[in-house]
């Protein structure tokens, strides 16, 4: 019964993680939009901004993988 509530706020977690990625791209999109609006490449501020928040959604994606592992294993393990 523990683990079940321990998958559930793993659950929860993934799903605000998605939430927050969206938010993460839309922000690089907007970046790379605005240089596309002005026809031009994007600057080296931007550019720079621009592969932080690309860092950033990697190691979102690799702590999500690691979180749905947890899961699995938990499903695996337990009656969830």
């Amino acid at each position: 019964m523990k683990m079940n509530k321990f998958y559930n706020k793993i659950e929860n977690m993934i799903d605000e993680l998605h939430d927050f990625l969206s938010d993460l791209e839309e922000k690089q999109s907007a970046i790379e939009d605005k240089a596309m609006e002005k026809d031009r490449d994007m600057t080296d501020k931007e550019q720079e901004k621009f592969d932080q928040i690309g860092e950033q959604i990697d190691i979102t994606y690799d702590f999500m993988n690691c979180l749905e592992e947890a899961q699995g294993i938990i499903m695996d393990y337990c009656d969830v």
